[in-house]
């Protein structure tokens, strides 16, 4: 099968760990503390994880994204405190980044961030979030397609210990469209070379007890 970005299943879901693990144990931005952390668990059966694959079948690059109602429900997430309004959710949460040390400045990264942007084009929800460290290479390209960075207040992280400062990525709802385009450009030579394979995702809203959306990814 042809070099591709799909989404990932528990049938790869032993590709997927193996990457993160690998990735985690050699960031220079943190120390990974509890590698069991990273197996695949229910709430990558519940959210999207996307992959990029080789064209031999490896997992190259992985990210995973799911929505958040509230502040709080985000903080819960990355292990941090999350100092945004309200008006800013239901958002999009996208964690477990991981890209291959060889294909680290391909742009896969990027390319996995478009296709999660792309998906809440047109919809409520308000934001897309992420955790970063202050020196990580992601920040230079996040920061030009619109990204605001926030230092958290709190941070309770027990799945590593940082040695860079951690930041919270915030990308309003306004600038979505052109952080598409912009990327459309930037790596349009990666998302050519590693094209998307399957069905869009969907998030589909259904209405809580509590009157906040919730969001069910589909493909």
């Amino acid at each position: 099968m042809p070099q591709r970005i799909a989404r990932a299943s528990k049938e790869t879901a032993a590709l997927i760990v193996r990457l993160r693990v690998a990735a985690y144990s050699e960031a220079r931005e943190f120390r990974l503390l509890k590698p069991d952390c990273l197996a695949w668990s229910h709430v990558d059966d519940k959210e999207v994880v996307l992959a990029a694959f080789s064209a031999s079948g490896e997992v190259v690059s992985t990210t995973r994204g799911g929505i958040v109602r509230e502040a709080c429900e985000a903080a819960e997430h990355f292990g941090c405190s999350v100092d945004l309004a309200a008006h800013h959710f239901p958002a999009l949460l996208l964690s477990r980044g991981a890209t291959e040390r060889h294909a680290a400045q391909v742009g896969l990264h990027s390319a996995l961030r478009y296709y999660f942007l792309r998906s809440i084009l047109n919809s409520s929800i308000c934001s897309a979030l992420g955790m970063v460290y202050f020196s990580a290479p992601r920040t230079n390209i996040m920061r030009e397609i619109g990204y605001e960075f926030h230092a958290p207040n709190r941070v309770w992280d027990a799945e590593v210990e940082p040695i860079q400062p951690v930041m919270v990525a915030h990308l309003q709802s306004d600038r979505i469209a052109n952080a598409c385009q912009q990327l459309e450009t930037l790596v349009g030579d990666t998302l050519r070379a590693y094209p998307w394979h399957g069905s869009p995702i969907v998030w589909q809203e259904c209405s809580l007890e509590s009157g906040a959306p919730a969001a069910i990814a589909s493909s």
